[in-house]
């Protein structure tokens, strides 16, 4: 069981055992517009200031800047670029619309230092 999955858990048994549903407690649910107090059209806004030209310029300046590795669709720094000449208008239009819909998220394994530093690892 993850953290995520016994802190949900517990998050669980209290509102069971309190007969309480604090407000907190998502247990990684999304929340929409209509939960969230936003309009629609709210949304719509925050999702044109983050699409904006110069937004997005200072996104890309960081990436570059950060030389941050591939997500999961693979795209490096280098490639970055030509994908954003290429694909760039459709996404943003598809995020506008509200029909993106991003990649599949692939798990990653991570240990404590303290595991790492006691792990014996083979290549």
């Amino acid at each position: 069981m993850s953290i995520d999955d016994a802190e949900a858990a517990a998050r669980r048994a209290e509102r069971e055992a309190t007969g309480r549903n604090p407000g907190s407690a998502r247990d990684g649910a999304e929340m929409g517009a209509a939960t969230s107090g936003r309009t629609k059209s709210e949304d719509q806004r925050v999702m044109e200031q983050v699409v904006e030209r110069s937004n997005m310029q200072k996104a890309y300046s960081q990436v570059m800047k950060n030389r941050g590795a591939p997500g999961v669709d693979g795209v490096r720094c280098e490639d970055l670029k030509a994908w954003l000449q290429s694909l760039w208008q459709r996404v943003k239009a598809a995020l506008l619309d509200g029909t993106y819909l991003p990649g599949a998220v692939t798990a990653t394994s991570m240990c404590r230092a303290s595991e790492r530093d006691n792990a014996s690892w083979t290549g």
